[in-house]
């Protein structure tokens, strides 16, 4: 029911009670003939304040006397759509990106100077890692340092092993600590652990790109940019 049908129930509930004929009405309510009136009555037009405060005067009640049951009307309910859930990446998907990020880091840091490289880095990754916004791209010589660190070296050793500042591997230490690197140590950084694992033990590089299901160049990049961590 509307707000329209229910005060022009409570507008005849009452002018039935005072007595007064359809034309007295329409003049007390100050509308020129009683087909208007009579509209107000059955609730098929929708009334202003001030015509409110006409009627509840003809009537001799009070505005809150036409309005009551208002409060009452329930709001309609809104249908919330049920949030769509994202897509899960497969093995072999996962497998694919990795595989494809290792290509474009290739060695050392100059993929970080290639604008087009760097943003497709940071697009897979942000894929590999469900979509989160802060995640880190990170340099050789950061990734060198988690090696070395995750190896149980503190934070002297790993600095004078990747020649560079004691605080700066601390930083890096701090916040491999706080997870600011987990979306790196959970992926590509398990694809070099095995990498260097398989290259102790005397596997070739095509056999262990056969092994991990990766390119050979993959395996070579990995290997020049890491390799002396695992000695």
């Amino acid at each position: 029911m509307t707000i329209e049908k229910i005060v022009g129930e409570n507008i005849e509930k009452h002018f039935q009670a005072s007595g007064l004929n359809i034309t007295h009405f329409a003049k007390k309510i100050s509308v020129q003939n009683g087909n208007y009136a009579r509209r107000v009555l059955s609730g098929d037009v929708s009334i202003g304040i001030g015509k409110l405060h006409k009627i509840a005067n003809a009537l001799d009640v009070s505005v809150l006397d036409l309005l009551e049951g208002v409060n009452e009307l329930k709001k309609p309910v809104e249908k919330k759509e049920k949030p769509k859930l994202k897509p899960t990446l497969s093995k072999s998907d996962k497998q694919a990106l990795r595989k494809r990020l290792l290509s474009l880091i290739g060695t050392g840091d100059a993929w970080t100077e290639n604008e087009a490289i760097n943003q497709e880095v940071k697009s897979i990754t942000r894929i590999l890692c469900g979509g989160r916004e802060h995640v880190k791209t990170l340099t050789g010589t950061q990734k060198q340092i988690i090696h070395l660190l995750k190896k149980g070296l503190d934070n002297g050793k790993a600095s004078e092993q990747v020649d560079c500042s004691r605080e700066y591997v601390a930083v890096i230490n701090r916040q491999l600590k706080n997870n600011v690197y987990e979306d790196y140590t959970r992926g590509l950084y398990q694809v070099e652990v095995n990498i260097l694992k398989l290259i102790k033990e005397g596997l070739g590089v095509r056999e262990i790109a056969d092994k991990l299901n990766i390119s050979e160049d993959d395996v070579k990049n990995t290997l020049e940019e890491l390799e002396w961590v695992a000695l």
